[in-house]
């Protein structure tokens, strides 16, 4: 059994004099606090590109409208400013759920009805359609294209892929060795212009090849051709993606692309004269080479730590520069 006291409660305020200022009075009734300070300016962004009412359009209904409490632009919405702010997991959805700031930018009352909980935000994502996830794939590229009124000269775009390394037993999360990796990873495929804006972002596991990259190439060269059949495209790969089938399908659509060649011995004693006049060039333009071998690898490595702790440049020696 529990009681409460019934005694009258008397509000106090804490009273603090400073010297030479007005008394201050002190209370604990500060308002609503928010732990996501930044979140304000990620909703003006998501209002003015329109980019989470496209993906909204994008993803098909998977409950039935009479069990509906909230609407797929609120769960993409709270996910994506949480990721946004540093908060990826689904469990934080739980965590900031009665954030006041959060809720503001939703459309809902500070002091209103939670958000969804990690639950709900699980269960979208595991009735997600594959139709639905090609279409939010297609997004990015449909929105590049949507912000140009008149189709461009040329048009160049970079493709890569990109090492995340995981922690735990994510789903398609590999180990992948070798000098470069020795790590646990997603390696997604990323495309992107020459300015920085992104066409492409696919997740796949660690392992993948980029040599395998044929289908998501394709499909979006042809994408931006079928919008824009005159634009002069070219492409920018690494050595991975130096594949038969890619570079005969880019020559047939007559598009331009610079792709990287292993270094074999091979390839090597075919272009003496070419490398030697490579040297030569360099060396008349920047003199003797400072890393070369083990040893210039630790040189550089050693460099490239001096001149990250380089103090900012200010604004008066940037001018003069």
């Amino acid at each position: 059994m529990s009681t409460e006291s019934k005694a009258k409660r008397v509000e106090r305020q804490a009273r603090l004099t400073l010297k030479n200022c007005k008394a201050q009075k002190i209370d604990d009734g500060g308002g609503f606090l928010t732990a996501l300070g930044g979140v304000t300016s990620l909703a003006k962004a998501a209002e003015v590109t329109g980019l989470v009412a496209m993906a909204v359009e994008r993803i098909e209904p998977w409950r039935d409208e009479g069990l509906v409490e909230h609407e797929i632009k609120t769960l993409l919405s709270q996910r994506l400013y949480l990721g946004a702010c540093g908060h990826t997991d689904a469990l934080d959805c739980s965590l900031f759920k009665d954030d006041p700031g959060l809720k503001s930018v939703l459309g809902l009352e500070p002091d209103g009805p939670s958000l969804p909980s990690q639950s709900t935000h699980t269960r979208m994502e595991n009735s997600m359609s594959e139709d639905s996830l090609n279409k939010l794939e297609e997004l990015p590229l449909e929105y590049f294209l949507s912000r140009h009124e008149h189709e461009p000269r040329e048009l160049t775009i970079y493709f890569d892929g990109s090492a995340i390394r995981t922690y735990g037993s994510q789903q398609n999360s590999i180990y992948r060795g070798g000098k470069k990796y020795s790590q646990t990873q997603y390696f997604p495929l990323l495309a992107a212009t020459k300015e920085g804006h992104l066409l492409l972002a696919k997740l796949r596991s660690g392992n993948v090849s980029d040599a395998t990259s044929l289908a998501e190439i394709t499909k979006l060269v042809e994408a931006i051709l079928e919008r824009w059949p005159h634009v002069k495209l070219t492409i920018v790969m690494d050595a991975g993606f130096n594949e038969p089938h890619l570079l005969d399908f880019l020559e047939e659509k007559k598009v331009n692309y610079v792709v990287g060649y292993p270094a074999t011995s091979s390839i090597k004693s075919n272009f003496k004269d070419t490398i030697k006049a490579a040297e030569e060039g360099f060396k008349k333009e920047f003199g003797e080479p400072k890393f070369k071998g083990k040893a210039g690898e630790k040189a550089w490595q050693k460099e490239h730590t001096r001149l990250r702790a380089l103090p900012p440049m200010s604004e008066k020696r940037r001018r003069r520069q």
